[in-house]
């Protein structure tokens, strides 16, 4: 593998979008949980990760704002349903 082919690699729209995954889920991980509740990290981590992956500048600014009104809809709902589903269908209790 040549130097070029690695560098052309690391420029890939997909190398770039899988390695601020890899990045979002350590953070997520290792920054968030465990230091503030659960559904409050879950909350930020599905925020983030559909506005970083998401969100265009092209966009007009009610798409825009829209777009971001759906990334906390669905932050909300997906931290409160996991920690329900947890607490009460599993017995688990979430940090």
């Amino acid at each position: 593998m040549s130097g070029e082919k690695i560098g052309k690699f690391f420029r890939k729209d997909s190398s770039l979008r899988m390695f601020g995954t890899i990045a979002l889920a350590l953070f997520y991980a290792w920054g968030l949980v465990g230091r503030i509740p659960y559904p409050v990290s879950t909350f930020l981590f599905v925020f983030l990760f559909v506005v970083i992956f998401e969100y265009s500048r092209e966009d007009p600014g009610a798409r825009k704002r829209r777009k971001i009104f759906i990334a906390g809809l669905m932050a909300v709902l997906v931290s409160g349903i996991v920690s329900v589903v947890f607490r009460y269908l599993f017995l688990v209790k979430l940090p």
